[in-house]
């Protein structure tokens, strides 16, 4: 679920143009990587029984990150002005609608 919020979020800025200037910025950064440690926490759940991984360490890092997560996507909207956020919060919910638990494994 966490990965598909910040998926809704991500392509709700693509599609509102405000993801380009913001590429570079510190906060979406930190959100970005985020999302990659769920991801990568998805893929490996694909891997065949016997994948060699420290599962613990595995484990340990992607509950750090789902912690984390939910506050990274809210400084993101903060970095936005305020009609740009306001859009953003409009939009954002139609495109979490239209997605399914599957497009978490976009990207992998």
């Amino acid at each position: 679920m966490a990965r598909l919020d910040t998926l809704a979020l991500m392509r709700t800025m693509d599609l509102l143009h405000l993801a380009d200037h913001l590429a570079n910025h510190p906060t979406f950064v930190e959100m970005y990587e985020l999302d990659a440690d769920c991801a990568e926490a998805l893929k490996v759940l694909l891997e065949p029984p016997g994948f060699p991984i420290d599962w613990a360490a595995m484990v340990r890092d992607t509950e750090l990150s789902l912690r984390e997560i939910a506050d990274a996507r809210e400084r993101v909207r903060q970095t936005l002005d305020a009609r740009a956020r306001q859009e953003l919060l409009a939009k954002e919910p139609h495109t979490r609608g239209q997605l399914e638990p599957e497009d978490a494994y976009d990207g992998m």
